[in-house]
């Protein structure tokens, strides 16, 4: 587990723009990522790009992954519903 900066969190819906993913998807439905991807992103009025690389589940973040803000804020560990696991 690696952490530096100070990371916190955003919900999916302060998201203003999605970059792009590459990676899994789930099969039939909606698509949504599912597996392994890489995920880029802009929050906060565009002042906050995010990138998440790592394991998904149903569109969210889920299982091993990294998140960095700002190419200089990481976390990288266990997430479970879209939300970092033992980071306070």
């Amino acid at each position: 587990e690696h952490a530096r900066g100070e990371l916190q969190p955003v919900e999916p819906d302060q998201l203003d723009f999605l970059v792009g993913y590459e990676g899994e998807r789930e099969a039939g439905g909606r698509g949504l990522p599912h597996g392994t991807g890489r995920w880029r992103g802009v929050a906060a009025g565009g002042r906050r790009m995010m990138t998440y690389e790592g394991q998904w589940a149903r569109g969210r973040f889920e299982g091993q992954g990294t998140l960095t803000f700002n190419e200089d804020c990481t976390y990288t560990g266990e997430w479970l519903r879209g939300r970092s696991v033992g980071m306070a």
